[in-house]
């Protein structure tokens, strides 16, 4: 319960970061290149400075929850995260949040929260070995580059947002696993891996940042996010099943439903990636009373008389 609602809280900050965020970064005008100097044009911006606070507190409360819960419990929960941060996103842009980024944000939330249902509730404490750890982290480094290197030679920018959003949920998803690693085998494994685990998270807690930012930029807020909160949990949830011996309950069937949730949530994120922004939000307006011309007053005249 600890962990679930320290989760549910980090959720909640992020979803802060990201409307925050994705407002500064679509108004940042540029190519399509991928490049850190992106970082330091938005770290000019005090709202976007904010959205960075806000990612650091639901850093903070994301890996408090990674040290009382399993990888498989904590990260869908992350999904509340669409949910919050599409309708005040909206909101700072000024526009109306349309019946498709809704639907596409409740399927990836219900295909999330599907997922959660099936995690484990209680796991051994993670130990993982050096040179899984090395692999672990170079496969991952590897990845990363291929979907970034693939998103700077994509003409559409709805595509290269995505190819950008699951790269940095990959990103993302790496940082959470090896936080949860060292946050449970702390003072068990040689000084060295602990340094070379904690060296790993700051660069894919950076490369996820700057290209988040990126996809933000080119695809707005409702298709890298939800792909983004999508990649995340499933990269960490495979990472816990398969190197960290956490796995779903309910046996075949849990892992078929699990599957099935799995889907789901993927079809939130395409719907996601191709829903257009919505219009603009108007305010009505009373026009004020134009005065009366003399024509007028001549009519009332003759009438009252």
């Amino acid at each position: 319960m600890v962990a679930v609602g320290l989760a549910l809280a980090s959720a909640c900050c992020y979803a802060v970061a990201a409307a925050l965020q994705e407002h500064v970064a679509a108004a940042t005008h540029g190519d399509a290149t991928l490049s850190p100097r992106l970082l330091v044009r938005l770290a000019r911006q005090p709202r976007w400075l904010l959205g960075v606070a806000a990612t650091i507190l639901g850093s903070g409360l994301h890996v408090i929850a990674l040290g009382f819960g399993p990888l498989t419990l904590v990260q869908p929960i992350g999904a509340g995260a669409l949910v919050f941060a599409l309708p005040l996103g909206a909101r700072l842009a000024g526009r109306v949040t349309t019946a498709r980024e809704w639907a596409g944000a409740a399927l990836v939330t219900v295909g999330l929260a599907g997922l959660m249902a099936f995690a484990p509730h209680q796991v051994p404490p993670p130990i993982l070995g050096s040179f899984p750890t090395v692999v672990l982290i170079a496969a991952a480094a590897f990845v990363v580059a291929g979907f970034a290197l693939a998103a700077t030679r994509c003409a559409r920018p709805w595509l290269r947002a995505t190819l950008l959003a699951v790269g940095s949920g990959i990103a993302f998803g790496l940082t959470s696993a090896l936080v949860r690693v060292v946050t449970a085998s702390f003072g068990r494994v040689p000084a060295g891996l602990l340094w070379l685990t904690a060296a790993s998270v700051a660069v894919f807690a950076a490369a996820g940042l700057l290209l988040a930012q990126t996809a933000y930029r080119d695809g707005g807020l409702g298709g890298p996010l939800g792909t983004l909160t999508l990649t995340d949990p499933l990269i960490a949830s495979l990472v816990g099943i398969v190197m960290l011996g956490e796995s779903f309950s309910g046996g075949a069937t849990g892992s078929v439903l699990a599957g099935l949730c799995a889907v789901t949530a993927g079809a939130g994120v395409i719907t996601l990636a191709r829903a257009t922004p919505g219009p603009p939000r108007t305010r009505a307006s009373v026009a004020p009373p134009t005065p009366p011309t003399q024509s007028t007053l001549s009519r009332s005249e003759g009438a009252f008389r």
